[in-house]
């Protein structure tokens, strides 16, 4: 079963979004362009939650039982809901109790394991 990323993430979400493409190039000025492959879509997220340390130690396992190679469900703003995967998550230590988890959630085009 894929589980989900339900948690809420911090609304500075910054996007990478690029598109592979092929291009050739003409002597004569014209240019010819066309996708390359049919997931052409590269998309990175830097994300950021902020939770106390109960929910922060759930984050974290959450991110410990996919491994930087596990793909989970989570919707970026502005999108639908893909497949990521995320494999630098940093639990830092706020003070208090508070805790801020950053990483970055990767596309992912591969089958659930």
């Amino acid at each position: 079963m894929v589980e989900t990323f339900t948690w809420k993430v911090e609304r500075e979400v910054d996007p990478t979004i690029e598109y592979r493409v092929i291009e050739a190039q003409f002597g004569d000025g014209y240019k010819q362009s066309s996708a390359d492959g049919i997931n052409t879509e590269n998309a990175q997220y830097a994300i950021k939650v902020n939770a106390y340390k109960l929910e922060a130690k759930q984050i974290m396992d959450f991110f410990n039982r996919h491994k930087g190679y596990r793909s989970f469900f989570w919707t970026p703003p502005l999108g639908d809901l893909s497949l990521y995967t995320c494999t630098d998550p940093k639990p830092v230590e706020q003070g208090g109790g508070l805790y801020t988890i950053t990483g970055t959630f990767v596309k992912s085009f591969s089958a659930p394991q």
